[in-house]
């Protein structure tokens, strides 16, 4: 089956070549009479029908009278009358497509001048033209580590904002934290009683501690006599501002999401901005925006004037089927009768503050400077009295174009209905720019997970990077014993992370990940370990060529003509020439496995290339040492590009 070709913005080579086609094919349509018809191209399955062909031909029958075999010959005619550059022939196949043949030494030229221009930049599109794009992701309740699952969360949403700066969008991360709920209340009630039974050991993080407390409170109130009596009074201490346990569920929750936080980093994650659940309500902001939904669309957001749920504010679904609808009631309540939001009216309403439709009155303070020295910053409330505070935000966050919600697939109805409300309150472009990221679960074998029982121990994200490590060390020692302790750890630590990231974000997000840690820390193929050695591999072979005086070309060398004939070196080449198209398809269609899975082609092309074309061998002519190395180090730039730039893994300095 073809594969259908997207352009981007930028001229990578394919698109240079595609370009030229086009406007040959143009012209030669106009002088047989063809009109201007539309010219759409595909990438023929198999290379004996050339690298780019188009069926262009086959629709032109009624227009011109004559079959789309001759109509192809007769346009074929025309194209050869001139070269087209990176082109080598034309030829007609079956009942009328014409099949482009890549001029291999041109194009293979046209790739690396473009890498070599380009440099860091290489892969940059401009798909967004500076539009803002929101990300929330991760978002992990405050009360324990981070565990696999949200890992992944975290890990598809720092790949989806990285994508999206690189296609051109400004991008902001967004993470909430749910410091209201009722696990809250329930760490409270654990410290509060039980943290006298939970020894905080020297070495372990604050989010560890907390989860340990955690399961105590759920285990003294869990299906307990006057259990859900004693959260629910807690709950409500905590809520009220005026009260010690306000002050100390804020305390507690600073401490564990400093903790997860830790754990992000560690990752090579990081955020823009804190959103908390508490300033949704008490800053006016849910107020503001239930004020907007109703101004704006008072026929379908309205209150209840009669009924069982008389006094509720709804929000009317009919117009998207039953299934939106609750009881086979026609609408979604917003705020109860009591005066209670629920969390889909809070989903909503968090929505509309990320577009820019609610503001609510906080503004924003540093939370902490991450390691990579950019500041996060929290919301926190402009006064204490919501109602005479002014709004003067010194750093604005929301106001976004396109907003992304990376949320585990168990949520994908409830985000149905958020994005489904935006076209309900008449907020057309809204609608269309909502997408919701859902991934399914993350499992180590034979073992599942629940937070209130402690399962989640072992189970959590820095315990497998710890068990990645570990395994990364062991390989490290026997292939590089007289190597110093401290440099086998840095780089143990570095293919750790690296495989942990890597192995969350190459599978399907509609599919479930069990971890399997032998294809997870595979160094031979598949996996992360494979495409950092194939880095350092390229990168000690322009250290031996150094070594050896070889004379390595600049980047801006042009490409010799010698050397680079083998189907190994044309089909690296060609693989580097992808990454624009990458970027534009997949910050597009948010298909993040792709980036890890081109990452995997490019090493595994360039394994091959290694292996069939030898480069710095005596007998090598200089010529093609030139050509060869140049290849390298233009695979050198793409695969930093993914791993490093799009991916947020280091590459190790030896292996």
């Amino acid at each position: 089956m073809s594969e259908s070709t997207t352009t981007p913005v930028s001229r990578d080579a394919l698109t240079t070549v595609q370009e030229g086609i086009k406007q040959r094919l143009e012209a030669a349509l106009q002088a047989i009479g063809a009109g201007t018809p539309d010219i759409t191209f595909t990438i023929p399955p198999d290379t004996k029908f050339g690298d780019l062909s188009t069926p262009v031909c086959m629709g032109l029958a009624r227009t011109l009278k004559k079959n789309p075999r001759q109509i192809a010959i007769d346009v074929k005619a025309k194209l050869d009358a001139a070269p087209i550059e990176g082109v080598s022939k034309v030829e007609v196949a079956g009942a009328g497509y014409l099949n482009f043949f890549l001029d291999w030494p041109v194009f293979m030229g046209m790739v690396h001048g473009q890498i070599a221009t380009q440099g860091d930049r290489y892969g940059f599109v401009d798909v967004g033209k500076g539009k803002k794009v929101a990300v929330e992701h991760t978002s992990a309740n405050p009360n324990k580590p981070i565990h696999l699952g949200t890992a992944r969360c975290a890990v598809l949403g720092d790949l989806a904002g990285r994508l999206l700066k690189m296609a051109g969008y400004s991008v902001e991360i967004e993470n909430y934290v749910d410091d209201l709920g009722r696990q809250i209340a329930v760490l409270l009630h654990g410290y509060n009683n039980f943290r006298d039974q939970v020894e905080r050991q020297p070495g372990n993080k604050a989010d560890y501690y907390f989860g340990l407390v955690y399961v105590k409170g759920s285990e003294a109130v869990e299906d307990k006599p006057g259990g859900e009596e004693i959260i629910r009074d807690t709950l409500h201490k905590m809520e009220d501002p005026t009260t010690p346990e306000n002050k100390q569920a804020k305390n507690i929750v600073d401490q564990a999401l400093k903790g997860q936080l830790e754990t992000m980093w560690r990752m090579n994650i990081f955020y823009d901005v804190l959103i908390w659940e508490r300033h949704i309500i008490t800053s006016g902001l849910f107020a503001q925006a239930l004020e907007t939904m109703m101004k704006r669309s008072p026929k379908t957001c309205y209150k209840i004037e009669s009924g069982d749920d008389k006094d509720c504010v709804v929000l009317d679904m009919s117009s998207f089927g039953e299934k939106y609808t609750q009881d086979k009631k026609p609408y979604k309540i917003l705020v109860r009768s009591n005066g209670v939001s629920t969390y889909t009216g809070k989903d909503i309403a968090f929505q509309l503050w990320k577009f820019g439709e609610a503001s609510g009155y906080f503004s924003y303070e540093p939370f902490i400077e991450q390691p990579n020295g950019r500041v996060l910053h929290s919301t926190v409330l402009d006064d204490p009295n919501v109602k005479k505070a002014k709004k003067a935000p010194k750093q604005q966050f929301g106001k976004a174009d396109r907003v992304i919600n990376v949320i585990g697939y168990e949520q994908k109805f409830p985000q149905e209905v958020v994005k489904s409300a935006m076209k309900v309150l008449g907020f057309e472009d809204h609608y269309a720019n909502s997408q919701h990221l859902s991934f399914k679960h993350v499992w180590l074998p034979d073992q599942a997970f629940s937070g209130r029982k402690g399962t989640w121990v072992g189970f959590h994200a820095d315990a497998a990077i710890e068990k990645a490590t570990t395994k990364a060390l062991a390989r490290i020692k026997e292939q590089n014993p007289s190597m110093p302790a401290e440099e086998q750890a840095a780089i143990a630590a570095t293919i750790g992370v690296g495989a942990i990231k890597f192995y969350l974000a190459k599978f399907d997000t509609e599919k479930e990940i069990t971890i399997v840690w032998d294809e997870l820390l595979n160094f031979e193929g598949d996996a992360c370990p494979y495409v950092q050695y194939s880095c350092v591999r390229a990168q000690s072979i322009l250290n031996k060529a150094k070594e050896a005086k070889v004379s390595i070309p600049g980047m801006a060398t042009a490409l010799p003509p010698e050397g680079l004939e083998a189907p190994e070196a044309r089909a690296l080449y060609y693989a580097l020439s992808q990454l624009p198209r990458k970027v534009a398809h997949c910050s597009a269609t948010l298909e993040i496995n792709q980036i890890p899975l081109y990452a995997l082609e490019i090493a595994d092309k360039f394994n091959k290339f290694y292996h069939e074309c030898p480069i710095l061998r005596q007998d090598v002519p200089d010529t093609v040492k030139v050509a060869r190395l140049l290849l390298v180090q233009d695979t050198m730039v793409v695969l930093r590009q993914v791993l490093v730039q799009l991916m947020g893994i280091d590459i190790p300095p030896r292996m």
